[in-house]
């Protein structure tokens, strides 16, 4: 059996965006049509048209939600972790009722690890089920900013990426942020220092910032809907920093190119902040300890 699309879908724009639906009754398929309306929805029956679906689709799909059995009663946890592993910029919601009745569905779809839950008969309302999609596609792009910077910035200072896109809206003053991770202020600027990275308020800025690029390259999405969502000051607050920060317009930033520019911009920052020394430095050189086994010279940010 293969995927089908649903009335929503049919005689859509090929290009267009869809968010594909694995559940067992028609009803609940009609009411989530409605709620992602007027975004199209393909509707899957089991997990082997769920896979097929993704990899036919892969670009054009920009959530999918799942009931924790498909229609062959078949677990769908196991599918799911596997496809959030290939598909890691698409969010994924799990679906199920409420109550001790369906407790089993909510802890299947939990281990399974889904970006959010949506309950029926709650959750499932146009606006309810939009900000439940809102909050998959940024929980995305966090992870996205966490894995590049990461291999950007030394270890303390991962902290502080995970927790700026954990709470994109919370204050982001030193104190607030050095309260959050449980340490000093002053162990927060000391991080920043001996790193050679930015201070943390403009660190965090970095990393909203590119939260935010993340989030621009999902169908759909606005610039001053990013900009409201994260609670920028304004649409007009969040273009001029884009342009000191990267420079260049939000606009140009929405693809493939003008995300790899802004990632450039932010290493390029990182570089600055290194003494000039340093900067002259040639890149690690390997070595080879007195065992015979090639080894890294330590980054000169991690050796510190």
């Amino acid at each position: 059996m293969r995927a089908t699309p649903s009335h929503e879908e049919q005689g859509s724009p090929a290009a267009s965006p869809v968010v594909v639906v694995l559940v067992r009754e028609r009803a609940l398929l009609a009411r989530i049509a409605t709620a992602f309306r007027p975004t199209a929805v393909c509707h899957v029956h089991t997990v082997d048209e769920l896979s097929i679906t993704l990899r036919e689709r892969g670009l054009r799909v920009v959530a999918v939600l799942a009931e924790a059995r498909d229609a062959r009663d078949n677990p769908v946890a196991p599918i799911l972790k596997l496809l959030m592993a290939q598909f890691p910029a698409i969010p994924f919601l799990g679906y199920c009722g409420t109550g001790v009745a369906h407790a089993e569905e909510l802890r299947e779809l939990a281990r399974a690890g889904v970006h959010e839950l949506v309950f029926r008969d709650v959750d499932d309302l146009p606006t309810l089920l939009r900000a439940k999609l809102g909050r998959g596609i940024e929980a995305c792009a966090g992870a996205h900013v966490v894995r590049r910077l990461s291999a950007l910035l030394p270890e303390p200072l991962h902290a502080v990426v995970s927790y700026s896109v954990t709470f994109p809206r919370e204050s982001h003053e030193i104190e607030r942020v050095a309260l959050a991770l449980g340490v000093h202020r002053k162990t927060l600027v000391n991080w920043c220092r001996r790193a050679y990275a930015p201070p943390p308020s403009t660190l965090v800025t970095w990393v909203r910032l590119l939260l935010a690029v993340e989030i621009l390259q999902s169908p759909g999405h606005s610039i001053e809907r990013v900009a409201h969502g994260l609670e920028f000051a304004s649409g007009s607050a969040f273009r001029n920093l884009c342009r000191r920060y990267f420079g260049r317009k939000p606009a140009e930033l929405r693809s493939s190119a003008g995300r790899e520019a802004a990632y450039r911009a932010f290493t390029r920052a990182l570089e600055k902040e290194r003494p000039a020394a340093e900067r002259a430095q040639p890149a690690p050189r390997t070595t080879t300890s007195r065992v015979g086994v090639a080894t890294e010279a330590p980054h000169p940010l991690l050796s510190r």
